[in-house]
């Protein structure tokens, strides 16, 4: 076997846990190999001391304190996270707020972008739209309009002041 494989099951070799026939090959093994047996000799001293040490008996009274305290810290650290959400929430209610009042004064102070919608009258100087240039009476011609949209009442105008 190799050192490394060997190293792998030292701690099964302390614990007594190994196969017979595989202690026989670890120990002849640990014999000849130093750095092995230095490895085996140091983690055998680990375990011995760490068997020693005495783990205190279970006490109620000091569990129950804890758990109490573990709970109040995790109480605590619930309302500081709802309670920092529900700021979150306020101020981004109130940044919409603020941008709808400044927004809001600032159109009232300034000329309207769009110009309000409604009914489109032109006018048109009479010596422009005589009968006399026309191909149908003005009534009628007015009458013809009134059923266009505006657009096309001004297409139809430009081309025919052009």
């Amino acid at each position: 076997m190799k050192c490394e494989e060997i190293r792998k099951k030292i701690l099964d070799l302390i614990d007594g846990t190994l196969p017979e026939n595989f202690q026989q090959i670890i120990h002849k093994h640990l014999e000849e190999c130093n750095v092995c047996r230095n490895e085996f000799e140091s983690l055998r001293k680990i375990l011995i001391s760490a068997k020693k040490i005495k783990v205190p008996e279970y006490d109620r009274s000091f569990w129950n304190s804890r758990y109490e305290m573990l709970l109040s810290k995790a109480q605590q650290r619930y309302k500081k996270h709802i309670f920092i959400k529900r700021l979150k929430i306020v101020f981004g209610f109130l940044g919409i707020f603020l941008i709808f009042i400044v927004s809001k004064s600032y159109l009232k102070e300034t000329e309207p972008i769009i110009p309000p919608v409604g009914e489109i009258t032109y006018h048109i100087p009479d010596d422009v739209l005589s009968e006399k240039t026309l191909l149908l009476p003005v009534d009628e011609m007015k009458k013809i309009f009134e059923f266009l949209e505006p657009e096309d009442q001004m297409t139809i105008l430009a081309e025919y002041l052009n």
